[in-house]
């Protein structure tokens, strides 16, 4: 098998698909971030019914994780300043 360089519609081809990729993730993130905090506006609502009878304790744990799932996917929307060339 011999290598060789890439023609320059192989390359068009190759960043599409990479850029492409790249898309998919970021709406899949977002789209999981949406739906995340929709359960969190779900969960803080259930959070003001349970304190008003002293059971808030058992939403809050589910809370803090969704909360800590919603930080995670917003750091992996940032993008470091190097680049591979």
């Amino acid at each position: 098998m011999t290598e060789r360089p890439l023609t320059g519609s192989e390359r068009v081809a190759l960043v599409c698909g990479a850029q492409f990729t790249i898309l998919l993730f970021y709406l899949f993130a977002l789209g999981s971030i949406l739906l995340l905090l929709c359960a969190l506006v779900i969960e803080v609502l259930l959070l003001l019914v349970l304190l008003r009878f002293g059971l808030a304790g058992l939403i809050t744990p589910h809370l803090e994780l969704d909360l800590s799932l919603v930080k995670i996917l917003f750091r992996c929307f940032r993008i470091g300043k190097r680049t591979i060339t």
